[in-house]
């Protein structure tokens, strides 16, 4: 079987990047959507609180934000894309330390 220079530079780049768990990758993932997901909490009550006087009108809006904040928590294709560019650099660093 033979293999080429390529694939074995791509196998053994793979192989490398099997010291990082990939559950390592998947939390540090979670953890950065869950951060952009509370910053932008935040931002948006600072905003409500600026342009909503009415207090109905304030804890609906309140309501609206804190949906939006779970909603990003659990949206897996956001995890899986921030973990898919972790992967990716992951892999670009390999090789550049080459």
């Amino acid at each position: 079987m033979k293999l080429s220079s390529s694939r074995l530079k791509k196998l053994i780049q793979e192989e490398l990047a099997r010291g990082i768990p990939d559950f390592s990758l998947s939390n540090i993932s979670q953890n950065s959507v869950d951060q952009c997901a509370e910053e932008l909490f935040r931002l948006l009550i600072v905003h409500v609180n600026q342009t909503s006087k009415d207090p109905s009108t304030r804890n609906k809006k309140y309501g609206s934000a804190a949906r939006i904040k779970e909603s990003l928590k659990r949206d897996r294709e956001f995890v899986k894309l921030i973990e898919d560019k972790l992967k990716e650099q992951l892999l670009v660093f390999l090789d550049d330390s080459r």
